[in-house]
């Protein structure tokens, strides 16, 4: 399996240095005779040691600034094409991956030689009714239950948990929009999806995420996250119009009376999936539709102002 597809494992992080050497040695643990590992610094503050991995096939690469979490996806691409690296699993640094997360991702690709894109299964961790709502909203696309499936809009794969054939990759200099404050992977699987490449899901590999759990930092999270709602899903992704007032204006005049409907559908759309494992889940609509609510906000926020969602 392995030698067929040379690979690569990467960890794209920004201090975190506790939960980034947690990732490292259970990758460690389960890594073939030939994978590489890679880390990406975005600029941390302080040094991450990798001496006492020394004797393994650890890289580093470290930004001299932050620049953000498209351009530290962009480092890994990059990297793997200099590499002759055909396979790339990315997985973030405040993730768990359980025993057979590289062999998983490798088998998938090996048994779809056409798909460009494998995401996996991500299970919040978290303890108390804020981290049950983190989990709701964060990971309704990667429910670690059911069939391989292709992934249909509107639902998309996060950067948490997801594996690429650099192929996919040949004539894009930057796959990830470094621009965006957050979203450059649900605008990434968008366009693929668009270029006819093919997107797939599978409940299995499975990864463990420390989710949010409290109701500010739920807040905080979910109005970040809306900010690329504008510029992706409205925004014709991101589409250069969508930065003009002749766009803006009359956009928020249509979302102004919209909203409340967007809230609903959107709320619908999260809990729907969730419904299927648990019919009990209904109780939370209520919760997620304010928290959908809360997204609308931050809409109107970044069409007002689009460059607060801009890194540059």
């Amino acid at each position: 399996m392995s030698k067929e597809y040379s690979h690569c494992v990467a960890i794209p992080f920004y201090n975190r240095f506790e939960q980034v050497k947690k990732c490292l040695d259970k990758l460690l643990k389960q890594a073939l005779p030939e994978t590489k590992i890679l880390l990406v610094d975005d600029g941390s503050i302080s040094e991450f040691d990798i001496t006492p991995h020394s004797n393994y096939p650890v890289f580093m690469v470290k930004h001299d600034k932050n620049k953000g979490i498209g351009a530290a996806r962009n480092t890994i691409i990059n990297w793997c094409k200099n590499n002759a690296i055909e396979v790339v699993i990315m997985i973030d640094s405040d993730c768990t991956p359980e025993s057979n997360f590289i062999t998983e991702h490798l088998r998938l690709h090996k048994e779809n030689p056409s798909a460009a894109c494998i995401g996996g299964g991500i299970v919040g961790c978290g303890k108390g009714f804020w981290a049950k709502m983190d989990c709701l909203m964060s990971w309704v696309h990667s429910i670690p239950t059911g069939n391989l499936k292709v992934v249909k809009d509107p639902y998309l794969l996060p950067g948490t948990n997801i594996s690429f054939k650099i192929s996919a990759f040949i004539n894009r200099e930057k796959p990830f929009n470094d621009r965006l404050l957050t979203g450059e992977d649900a605008l990434l699987i968008r366009e693929l999806r668009a270029e006819g490449k093919t997107v797939l899901f599978s409940p299995s590999p499975v990864i463990y995420h420390n989710d949010r759990d409290t109701l500010l930092d739920v807040i905080k999270h979910t109005y970040l996250w809306g900010g690329h709602l504008y510029l992706i899903q409205f925004g014709r992704n991101f589409s250069p119009h969508c930065l003009k007032l002749y766009y803006r204006i009359p956009f928020f005049i249509f979302f102004f009376f919209a909203f409340p409907f967007f809230s609903i559908l959107g709320s619908i759309l999260t809990l729907k999936p969730w419904l299927k494992q648990k019919a009990n889940y209904v109780v939370y609509y209520p919760i997620l539709f304010f928290l959908w609510l809360v997204k609308s906000m931050a809409v109107f926020r970044i069409v007002i102002s689009p460059e607060k969602h801009l890194l540059y």
